[in-house]
């Protein structure tokens, strides 16, 4: 399984875990874990690159997992892993079992990630997720992340006037510069407008709140059902 890296660390974090949230903090509205049954594709652009991602699960609880890669002036990438998946306590649990290169150390790895259902039907998945630390009530607050990058972590914080802010911490202080911005929600869309170290940026995407956890999806990374 290919770990998606955007192209400043905390900006991929910040953007593809979630930056905004009004009250999309219930955990009630938790589906059955038939809804991820069947093929889902995202096909999107990125850095001179097309990706096509897919998800195929199957209700013996197993997956395939394929990926392909075309970048300009590059031989591209592709993978296809299969596995096992299940779904605990709101996470979904998939362990490779297959993967394209034999002596690749992913087999047997359980990766820890979260989805949701958008409000278009798609499906946002990721394993980037951030943690909130201390108290607040929906977005507002302290979040951290919660997964392995490199040794760094990204810190957001959320006030409840809409605006935010975020820093990345590292070992040795090999940051990226810190920023802020606004944003606004629309149920389970939200947008985003800061200016980073390159400049002015936006962000469309979908985002969501499970117990202390928080996910958020660029639009265009979303998989449809195929």
């Amino acid at each position: 399984m290919k770990k998606k890296i955007c192209w400043a660390g905390i900006l991929c974090v910040f953007l593809c875990l979630g930056l905004l949230s009004g009250c999309n903090d219930d955990d009630d509205d938790t589906k059955s874990d038939s809804e991820l049954i069947g093929s889902w594709i995202a096909n999107y652009s990125e850095d001179d690159c097309i990706i096509i991602n897919e998800w195929s699960f199957s209700n013996d609880n197993t997956f395939i997992f394929h990926c392909t890669e075309s970048c300009e002036g590059d031989d591209g990438y592709e993978c296809t892993n299969k596995g096992t998946w299940e779904v605990r306590d709101g996470f979904l649990y998939a362990t490779n079992t297959e993967v394209t290169d034999p002596n690749d150390d992913e087999i047997g790895v359980e990766y820890k990630l979260m989805y949701f259902i958008t409000s278009t039907e798609k499906l946002a998945i990721t394993d980037y997720i951030h943690t909130r630390t201390g108290s607040g009530t929906g977005i507002a607050g302290e979040w951290k992340s919660s997964f392995d990058d490199g040794g760094c972590q990204e810190i957001l914080i959320f006030n409840s006037n809409g605006t935010f802010s975020a820093e990345e911490v590292c070992p040795g202080g090999d940051e990226d510069e810190p920023f802020s911005g606004t944003y606004t929600i629309d149920g389970d869309r939200m947008n985003a407008n800061f200016t980073s170290e390159n400049g002015p940026e936006t962000f469309k995407g979908f985002y969501k709140i499970v117990d202390s956890n928080l996910i958020n999806v660029p639009e265009e990374e979303l998989f449809s059902k195929d």
